[in-house]
């Protein structure tokens, strides 16, 4: 007879659940990172945008109020669902044919705290930073892509770069490279917000510019939003009805909050939070020399897929204050972005050189950063410089007054939230506020009790990570003026934390690869806690590096 062997109940069970679990945890792992995808990013939305609206569009007009960056996106995004869309914006000359081509600014002579300089005279007076010059995150390029088939074309003929983000970082004193980074915009604002309105103009002939200013929210018995007032630029009042949908987009002037105050006597007054970080940066620009690059690559500078020389000393204020960047503007003009918290701001080559000295890891700045002030001495006299001073970051947290908004009302960018600018997210920012609001208008109209209450659900912890993280790292310097309740301790187990990854990022792609992903917007903060990463910490704990 053949031997049987007698397997207990119990443990058949046990092997029955093992195989079981083996078995699904794929499935769980996918959706658990497909949860985690939708819930802090925009990257699964963006498969669906742009396409045409499934059914009929939404009877009524979307009413956007701010037409800079922000409120294009927004209009661009509600022309695939409304059947009218009005953009209103302030500024005469955004409706310029002039605010729709590359700029063309001649420039004025200030007089600063030591010599005089030039800055661009430009025309764009509601945009604090219309001038600085920025990187642009990931997400932004591919909402362009997605939106804009022929995107890289059109920007080439504007003279913005589209370069790999293969840069050389240095934050908190350690130096990081990104091998696995992307394409990224690089440009200043008064390239990038004529670029968009061009083209959302030319794809978009219908999306209609009013020249005035929303005063006011007419609310319906069911406590939506009916209608717009508008004071147009000859001072009469216009109404803008039957308005589906009321899109706050006016940026730092937080126009919605003060529709809203007046419009509802029971909404709450604390929903805008407030800290004073004190932030100033100039950024100073000159003519790109002959045979720059080849001569700092002599002298040093890494050669990288963007092959844009852009290094960048980006601290903890904890390890010190000053921020010092040379990048580019585009093909034939380079950069210095010099600021921090409550420091001095350069205005010439001297300052700059002066500025860099005085950073306190000096070994972080390197040669060829020197090298490149030398080689735009004969152009010294061509340079530009932006000075801004950014004092207030703050939240409107309208999550928390869902149920009293009426249902058609959104907000999005500075309208609902500024952040520490160093990280030049404010645009980016933006494009998740639209990103966000076309996906929730695939699912349900602006007639839904809660349409307005799934929007701020749905995009508060989408940009929460850039207002917690700035916020913390902020609270280091101890020139910053927390949030009342808070103090400069608060986040900093945070800070600690991350502070420990940089350590390990030189060493650890996995570290790496998370952190270029978080910060580009493409992956949920969550990641920074993988197991690998988390280990490489401890091990940085308990055996520094030296």
């Amino acid at each position: 007879m053949p031997l049987e062997i007698q397997i207990p109940a119990f443990t058949q069970a046990a092997l029955a659940c093992t195989v079981v679990i083996a078995a699904a945890y794929p499935l769980l792992k996918r959706g658990a990172r497909s949860y985690l995808l939708r819930k802090y990013t925009c990257v699964l939305d963006l498969e669906q945008l742009g396409k045409a609206r499934k059914g009929e569009k939404v009877s009524g007009t979307a009413a956007i109020c701010g037409g800079s960056v922000a409120g294009l996106f927004a209009a661009r995004i509600c022309s695939d669902h409304f059947e009218r869309v009005i953009v209103v914006e302030p500024e005469a000359w955004t409706h310029t044919v002039e605010a729709r081509a590359p700029p063309r600014f001649d420039t004025r002579e200030v007089q600063g705290n030591g010599s005089p300089y030039n800055t661009i005279n430009h025309k764009r007076s509601r945009v604090y930073q219309y001038t600085a010059v920025h990187l642009y995150q990931v997400l932004l390029l591919r909402f362009a892509r997605r939106l804009f088939p022929r995107f890289d074309e059109e920007v080439k003929d504007w003279g913005v770069l589209i370069r790999c983000a293969d840069f050389i970082f240095s934050l908190s004193g350690y130096r990081m490279r990104f091998p696995d980074a992307e394409e990224i915009l690089m440009g200043p604002r008064r390239s990038i917000e004529p670029i968009f309105r061009q083209l959302i103009c030319e794809a978009r002939p219908e999306i209609e510019f009013v020249h005035g200013t929303a005063t006011g929210f007419q609310l319906a018995a069911d406590g939506s939003i009916s209608a717009v007032s508008v004071r147009l630029a000859d001072g009469t009042i216009s109404e803008i009805e039957d308005c589906a949908l009321a899109i706050d987009c006016t940026g730092i002037a937080q126009s919605g909050l003060k529709l809203l105050s007046r419009a509802i006597p029971n909404l709450p007054t604390d929903l805008r939070a407030t800290y004073n970080a004190d932030i100033v940066y100039s950024t100073l620009e000159y003519p790109l020399p002959l045979g720059f690059e080849e001569t700092l690559f002599k002298h040093g500078m890494p050669k990288t897929k963007g092959s844009t020389g852009v290094f960048s000393y980006s601290p903890s204020p904890e390890v010190d204050t000053r921020m010092v960047a040379l990048t580019r503007c585009d093909e034939n003009t380079v950069v210095f972005t010099m600021g921090g918290w409550a420091v001095d701001m350069p205005t010439n080559l001297d300052e700059i050189r002066t500025f860099a000295q005085q950073v306190k890891n000096k070994k972080h700045i390197p040669g060829y950063f020197y090298k490149a002030l030398d080689l735009l001495e004969p152009v010294a006299h061509l340079g530009t410089v932006f000075e801004a001073r950014v004092t207030n970051c703050y939240k409107i947290n309208y999550e928390r007054a869902a149920n009293v908004l009426p249902r058609n009302f959104v907000a999005m960018g500075d309208a609902s939230m500024r952040v520490n600018p160093r990280f030049g997210q404010g645009v980016t920012k933006g494009a998740i506020g639209a990103i966000t609001l076309d996906s929730v208008l695939r699912k349900m109209s602006p007639t839904h009790k809660d349409f307005g209450k799934v929007f701020f659900q749905k995009m508060t912890p989408r940009t929460d990570g850039a207002w917690t993280g700035t916020r913390f790292a902020d609270y280091a310097a101890p020139t910053t003026t927390p949030l009342p309740n808070e103090t400069h301790e608060t986040g900093w187990l945070m800070r600690w934390y991350q502070l420990q990854v940089f350590k390990t990022i030189e060493k650890n792609e996995n570290a790496a690869s998370a952190f270029w992903h978080i910060l580009m917007f493409l992956a949920p903060p969550t990641d920074i806690f993988a197991p690998s990463i988390v280990a490489g910490v401890v091990k940085e704990t308990l055996w520094p590096s030296s």
